[in-house]
C-alpha cells in the first residue's frame, strides 16, 4: 500500500492536476444549475446538447483561467472533450437513485406524467 500512497503524492504535485480538478466541479456544478434554469417544454435532445457545450466552455474557461500555459491548454482540451461522457454518466447515477434532482428540462414527458401523479398523490 505504500507505493499507493507515494504514486498518489506524485500524481497531486503535478501543479495542472490541481486546476483541471477545479475546471471539472466548477463545469458539473454550473451545466446543472443551468439545467435548472431551462424551461420544462424544452426538448430532452437540446438540453443534452445544450449541457455538452456548456460544460466543455466551462471547463476550458475555468482551467485556461487558472493556469494558462500550452501544457495546460492540452491538459484543458483533453479533459474538456472527455468531461461531456463523464457527466452524463454522473447524472445518470445520481437521477436514477435520486430522481426528484433530474432537472424538468431532461424530463421525458412520460418521467413529468409520473412526477405529476406522484405528487398529486401525496
Amino acid at each position: 500500500m505504500d507505493w499507493l500512497l507515494t504514486f498518489g503524492q506524485k500524481v497531486l504535485a503535478i501543479p495542472g492536476l490541481h486546476a483541471i480538478l477545479a475546471a471539472w466541479c466548477a463545469g458539473v456544478a454550473t451545466t446543472y444549475v443551468i439545467l435548472l434554469m431551462l424551461p420544462y417544454h424544452t426538448q430532452v435532445k437540446h438540453a443534452v446538447l445544450y449541457a455538452r457545450v456548456i460544460v466543455f466552455f466551462v471547463v476550458m474557461t475555468v482551467a485556461l483561467s487558472i493556469l494558462l500555459t500550452p501544457v495546460m491548454f492540452a491538459w484543458a482540451f483533453t479533459v474538456a472533450i472527455l468531461t461531456p461522457a463523464s457527466y452524463e454518466m454522473l447524472t445518470n447515477g445520481l437521477f436514477h437513485r435520486w430522481p426528484h434532482l433530474k432537472p424538468k428540462a431532461l424530463m421525458t414527458s412520460f418521467e413529468m406524467e409520473a412526477r405529476v401523479a406522484d405528487k398529486e398523490s401525496k
